[in-house]
């Protein structure tokens, strides 16, 4: 179980870790809107824009990865599995991210089916175990 909420919490933060270099760009310059962050942010335009569709997706997918992660171990999957897995969907929405800010459209779709095929095969190993 542990392996589980390991990649679990990792795959949450690397959620808004999406976020951060546009917080890094927009509050020391005193632009960033905190009294209204979803109006501003649905104004930004170029690779801002981009990382908010980029998080945004990463939290649409999280409960998926979570629910699967979670089977996995209950369900008494080997670590490695669950390990692999984790690293794999991680990694996936790390490049998913640079393919949506790089304007790689195919690409990032790919990307995308990659990860919900390793949570459809979790899912789908722990019912069979």
């Amino acid at each position: 179980m542990a392996t589980a909420a390991v990649w679990i919490l990792v795959v949450w933060v690397l959620a808004f870790a999406i976020k951060w270099p546009l917080l890094v760009a927009l509050v020391p310059s005193g632009k960033y809107n905190n009294k209204h962050p979803r109006d501003q942010q649905a104004k930004l335009e170029g690779w801002h824009k981009l990382l908010i569709a980029a998080h945004s997706n990463a939290l649409e997918g999280f409960p998926g990865f979570a629910a699967a992660m979670l089977l996995g171990a209950i369900a008494g999957l080997p670590e490695s599995t669950l390990a692999g897995a984790g690293t794999f969907y991680a990694s996936s929405r790390l490049v998913y991210t640079l393919c949506y800010v790089k304007k790689w459209h195919w690409a990032r779709s790919g990307v995308w089916l990659a990860g919900w095929i390793v949570i459809c095969g979790l899912m789908l190993s722990a019912a069979l175990s």
